[in-house]
């Protein structure tokens, strides 16, 4: 096996879809111009955050079908918002607690 296998592939690829037709969206929606460099940051993070939650999916027991809506809707939402939830996930996981620190803004112990 390779580094990266087809599911994988396709993990990224949807995200990275979905994460272009969010930004493509929601930019529109505000009136704003779509910037090139700006959807292909947005596609390539919103992959990277589809390859993270293939395996989150995979860790948790999610099969198809829902393992593809996740990964889109994780796309959809971009990196930026999928790392606040992904990161929750990993916290716990290792068993890091996180502190609110003043005006909702959180960090985690160490």
């Amino acid at each position: 096996m390779g580094l990266v296998d087809h599911k994988e592939i396709e993990a990224m690829v949807l995200a990275g879809a979905a994460g272009l037709l969010g930004y493509c969206m929601r930019t529109i929606q505000s009136g704003k111009r779509l910037r090139f460099l700006q959807a292909i940051v947005e596609t390539t993070s919103a992959g990277l955050a589809g390859y993270l939650v293939h395996h989150l999916c995979e860790a948790m027991k999610i099969d198809h079908p829902w393992s593809p809506i996740v990964i889109g809707i994780f796309g959809w939402m971009g990196a930026s918002g999928s790392v606040v939830i992904l990161q929750k996930f990993v916290l716990k996981r290792l068993g890091i607690r996180e502190k609110r620190h003043g005006r909702g803004r959180r960090s985690s112990d160490e």
